[in-house]
């Protein structure tokens, strides 16, 4: 599904998304209704690993993702990531400095169509695979 998408490719501001987050800690972003979207704090801790020196990571984590995003941002007050945003909710990717990063979306109406019991066994669950007709009739 990732390659049939289209993305809408943004410059984000990082001191924006500093903001919102501290504004609500819990925000989805870029979602297509109230309940679903992006969590804020994952998009945060992409940004870290982006914008992030190497001497900031622990192999492929940043130490501290809220202090690296806050300290380069108050470095450079126009720093800003590019994050490409799809056409459904599919994973949302940030990249920069070489690295790229993947948030997955919430999307929990979907994603209560695609669990449900086994008729023959009541304490038995069964998942299937999500399609893209899932994520174009969401609600």
């Amino acid at each position: 599904m990732l390659f049939s998408r289209d993305y809408t490719t943004l410059n984000i501001n990082v001191r924006n998304l500093i903001e919102q987050y501290n504004e609500d800690k819990t925000a989805l972003l870029y979602g297509t209704t109230a309940n679903t979207g992006y969590p804020i704090a994952e998009i945060l801790q992409a940004v870290a690993y982006v914008i992030a020196n190497d001497d900031e990571l622990s192999g492929k984590r940043p130490k501290g993702y809220f202090q690296i995003v806050e300290r380069h941002s108050n470095n450079d007050a126009g720093l800003t990531v590019e994050i490409r945003k799809p056409d459904l909710l599919t994973p949302l990717v940030i990249v920069g400095n070489g690295r790229g990063a993947l948030i997955g979306a919430r999307n929990p109406e979907v994603y209560k169509r695609l669990v449900t019991v086994s008729p023959d066994n009541e304490y038995k669950l069964l998942v299937r695979g999500i399609t893209e007709e899932d994520l174009s009739n969401a609600r």
